[in-house]
């Protein structure tokens, strides 16, 4: 009966893209006007070709052998690309380690700088040892490079210098994030980001699939023709993921041990997705917060009804206590990587690399969308993407711009292609059409301003653990039937710390 049960929900799937398979319609991939945040394509599709640093600044630029020092805030359990992005001390056998190090190679040579080994300090810490610095007048640092989600409301706090004063740097060149910083910014530019870190090139959410599990219960299925199609879905998803579920110690539930359908960190690498949308700018550039609407409602209730009625569909944070959870809620790949699960959601940068050793095949796709009318597929970059600022006690500013400006070109020419088209889509990839899933989840990357600043929208300018960002996170531990529920009664806090952090924004950028 249960293999009778499958094939019929497999027959189910199939009739519902069979139409769209067979006339090999491509997926719509993002514009610039879209159904939540922004969309970063634009910038990604502009090509830098073989621009070099003489091509952009002055060749008589000559900063007489002098340190550029960095502070580098650092992720969750190890993970290291932030510095790495940063800061190779030689050569390496490993070709990103070498792009790395051959970009600061050649920026010392063309500004005569030496790069330092960047100080380093845990994820959270950034800011005080940036508000230490400022107190005391000191001119120790020339780059701050920040957690985003923990760091990035520190704009707000008087610490950063406006890119806009700053020599030589030009958000608008392809080898910098431009939309991506231009949503970031409110009344001024204080952080910028890009290729410089490998944190931007490869560090949005994906959706990895188990290729024997797959082939178990429905061996005829083609998941790449479903998401060419656009009938990559919610719904798809879960009438996949619960076919596979086996309760392998036969305790009842839906724990770690078990075959599972489907497993996942945070349910908002979902919600934005489906297109939830925190904030909303006009076309002067006004900000207001929108993330209560029926869109959203809507959303919500498909996914926590999909979570608390099917079988095999995991929040991995749910068992920290036990003892086979080995920190996977951070390290994804690694959960994924033992062949329990049928579909794992993760940062691409991160969980590539723990699937080297990975015996079972695995496809990649991108996050389903909420339904077939959704216009494309949407993602997010991590959340602790690497932002860079300038504190306002730099005496440096220029060395600094230019060097920052220097990195960028730099990273566009040698670390990008390496890293994105060598590393993610050759190296770490099982097949071609993983490669082609890697162009189309980059070209739908979107964000917004209340997505970005979500820890301070809630949580307060500085503080982190429970802003707006969080708001479905909590409502997926807490079992909150509703996120309209949920929203009001945290609303006047929302709307207080919002409204702060724009009229401080506007106050800086009025002296």
């Amino acid at each position: 009966m249960k293999k009778i049960s499958a094939a019929l929900c497999s027959l189910m799937i199939l009739s519902a893209v069979l139409c769209a398979c067979g006339d090999n319609t491509s997926v719509t991939t993002q514009t610039d006007n879209m159904e939540s945040g922004v969309s970063m394509t634009e910038t990604d599709t502009q090509e830098a070709g073989e621009l070099k640093i003489s091509d952009v600044l002055d060749e008589s630029l000559d900063f007489g052998g002098e340190e550029v020092r960095m502070i580098v805030e650092m992720g969750w359990s190890g993970i290291d690309q932030m510095y790495r992005s940063l800061y190779a001390e030689e050569d390496s056998p490993d070709i990103v380690d070498s792009a790395v190090y051959q970009r600061n190679l050649a920026v010392q040579e063309a500004l005569n700088v030496k790069i330092a080994d960047p100080e380093q300090v845990n994820p959270k810490e950034l800011l005080a040892a940036v508000e230490k610095v400022i107190r005391s007048g000191d001119d120790v640092y020339d780059v701050v490079a920040g957690y985003q989600a923990y760091s990035v409301s520190g704009s707000a706090l008087n610490y950063f210098l406006n890119y806009e004063d700053v020599p030589h740097i030009d958000i608008e060149k392809p080898y910098w994030a431009t939309k991506y910083i231009d949503e970031m910014s409110y009344n001024g530019t204080y952080w910028v980001t890009g290729d410089i870190t490998t944190l931007y090139t490869g560090g949005f959410i994906g959706t990895y699939v188990n290729k024997r599990l797959l082939d178990s219960i429905s061996p005829d299925d083609n998941i790449y023709d479903i998401v060419r199609s656009g009938k990559w879905t919610i719904d798809v998803m879960r009438e996949y993921a619960q076919q596979v579920y086996l309760d392998l110690n036969n305790n009842g539930i839906t724990d770690i041990p078990d075959q599972v359908g489907m497993a996942y960190p945070f349910i908002d690498m979902y919600t934005f997705g489906c297109g939830v949308q925190y904030t909303e700018r006009a076309a002067d550039g006004s900000l207001k917060l929108n993330l209560m609407s029926e869109k959203t409602a809507n959303i919500w209730e498909k996914l926590s009804h999909m979570i608390e009625n099917t079988n095999g569909i995991m929040n991995i944070n749910d068992f920290q206590s036990a003892p086979e959870y080995k920190d996977y809620g951070n390290h994804m790949g690694l959960y994924f990587a033992e062949g329990n699960c049928l579909f794992v959601t993760g940062v691409l940068c991160y969980t590539f690399e723990e699937l080297r050793d990975m015996k079972d095949d695995f496809y990649l796709i991108p996050c389903p969308k909420f339904d077939e009318a959704q216009e494309s597929y949407m993602t997010q970059i991590t959340d602790n993407v690497t932002i860079f600022g300038i504190p306002i006690t730099s005496a440096h500013t220029e060395r600094t711009g230019a060097v920052l400006e220097a990195m960028a070109i730099e990273s566009y020419r040698v670390l990008r292609p390496t890293y994105y088209e060598t590393a993610l889509k050759e190296k770490y990839t099982r097949n071609e059409e993983s490669a082609e899933m890697i162009d189309i989840i980059r070209s739908s990357i979107t964000t917004d301003f209340g997505l970005i600043y979500g820890e301070a929208i809630g949580g307060g300018i500085g503080t982190t653990g429970s802003g707006l960002f969080r708001i479905f996170r909590t409502a997926d531990t807490d079992g909150t039937d509703t996120i309209t529920s949920m929203y009001e009664k945290n609303s006047k806090k929302y709307d207080a710390h919002f409204a702060e952090l724009l009229d401080i924004f506007e106050t800086q950028a009025n002296g």
